[in-house]
C-alpha cells in the first residue's frame, strides 16, 4: 500500500518541528490524513514548511526514580507523546528533577495538562505548564 505523500510530509514536519523554531503560524484547514489522530491547526516556518502544531510541556518536581516510560504512560493516556526528555545534571549524570514532554497535538498537550497537573507520579506531585522558549544567551 503506498504511503500518501500528504501524510509523509505531515510527519517529517512533525518530527522535525522540534529540532526548528516555528517562525509564523498561518491557520490553514487540516486534510483528511490518514494516520493522524486529532486536527490540531497547521502552523509554517520561515521556509513555509507545513504540519500539525505540537506542544513542549515543562514537568516539574519530578522523584529522580522517574523514567521516561513512566512519564510518557502518564501523558500517552491523553494523546500522542512525540518526545520525552527527562535532564540530567552535566557533572553527575543524575536526573534534576523536571522533564520536557513533547505533544504531537496542542489540544491533546492541553488536556493532559490539565490532567496530569497536581497528579502524584512516583511518591512526588508533579507540576505541568506549558514550556517557554529557551533565552538566547549572549555569546563570549
Amino acid at each position: 500500500m503506498a504511503v500518501p505523500s500528504t501524510l509523509l510530509l505531515t510527519r517529517l514536519v512533525v518530527a522535525l518541528s522540534s529540532v526548528f523554531v516555528v517562525k509564523s503560524f498561518r491557520p490553514r484547514v487540516v486534510p483528511d490524513v490518514p494516520g493522524l489522530k486529532g486536527t490540531g491547526f497547521i502552523c509554517s516556518d520561515a521556509r513555509g514548511d507545513v504540519g500539525v502544531h505540537p506542544m513542549k510541556l515543562y514537568v516539574g518536581n519530578l522523584s529522580y526514580n522517574t523514567t521516561q516510560e513512566t512519564l510518557e504512560a502518564a501523558f500517552a493516556a491523553h494523546g500522542d507523546v512525540g518526545e520525552v526528555a527527562i535532564i540530567n545534571d552535566r557533572e553527575t549524570g543524575r536526573p534534576r528533577g523536571f522533564a520536557f514532554v513533547t505533544m504531537t497535538n496542542d489540544d491533546q498537550a492541553r488536556t493532559a495538562l490539565e490532567a496530569v497537573n497536581g497528579l502524584e507520579i512516583d511518591g512526588r506531585t508533579v507540576t505541568v505548564n506549558e514550556a517557554r522558549p529557551k533565552p538566547e544567551r549572549s555569546r563570549r
